[in-house]
């Protein structure tokens, strides 16, 4: 009798020390029987899940499951002990819960099972992944609008570009008209300076279009000769004022 009252005090105490484990845990505990019922059910799944444990122990877990997991839950357990084709005992999966006020919840799903005279029960750790859920989806936000934001700046600079390309044909199209007329030399020193800063304007447009080209992957490069002593002279004529 002694040594049957030491070895209960033993497994009381034993049992104690793994229950206040369980409950100290930051990941939600929960332990079901080879039935799917909740046999217990730790204090971080009742601050991650809402439920009490007395709401949940004795009932079937699939309360704690959103559709479709909720309805296919019992096959998939009826599934594993026929064939022993485990899909996702031993592994982790990022799986959604359901709160006890009716929102989901993402965690970080992982089982673990143990037998003992040959019947199954199993063990599932849920860890809250929310923070990082939200994180994530403001990140993937963030993207979609900077990448709306982008493409906006590429339209607005090829229509910008267009605009400004109409009224700079003109300016060029009637400096060269003029130029045909009689002037005096100084006009017609001026009004050439006008023309190479039109037209350096103009391929500065072009530039503006092709790096919106660039943007979306259609630019094409090529490789031209220029006359490194008229670029020089037009940069000297340009800023001589």
């Amino acid at each position: 009798v002694v040594r049957y009252r030491t070895l209960l005090m033993r497994s009381q105490e034993a049992s104690s020390e793994i229950r206040a484990i369980v409950d100290a845990a930051v990941d939600g505990i929960i332990k079901i029987s080879n039935r799917g019922i909740v046999l217990s059910y730790n204090e971080s799944a009742e601050r991650i899940l809402g439920y009490r444990s007395e709401e949940v122990v004795g009932r079937n877990v699939n309360m704690l499951m959103p559709s479709p997991d909720r309805e296919a839950h019992d096959g998939y357990l009826k599934n594993y002990q026929r064939t022993g084709e485990a899909k996702i005992i031993g592994s982790n999966r990022e799986v959604w819960a359901l709160h006890k006020d009716g929102h989901q919840v993402p965690v970080l799903l992982a089982i673990g099972e143990s037998r003992l005279g040959g019947i199954s029960t199993f063990v599932g750790f849920l860890t809250d992944i929310s923070e990082r859920y939200k994180m994530e989806t403001e990140l993937r936000q963030a993207k979609v609008l900077a990448e709306e934001a982008a493409a906006a700046k590429s339209a607005f600079l090829a229509n910008m570009s267009h605009e400004i390309r109409t009224p700079m044909n003109a300016i060029i199209g009637f400096t060269d008209l003029v130029l045909n007329t009689p002037l005096q030399e100084t006009q017609a020193q001026h009004l050439s300076v006008v023309k190479n800063s039109a037209r350096s304007l103009l391929s500065l447009l072009n530039d503006i279009l092709d790096s919106a080209k660039l943007d979306e992957g259609h630019a094409e490069f090529e490789i031209r000769d220029f006359n490194l002593r008229q670029l020089c002279e037009q940069i000297i004529a340009t800023q001589s004022l």
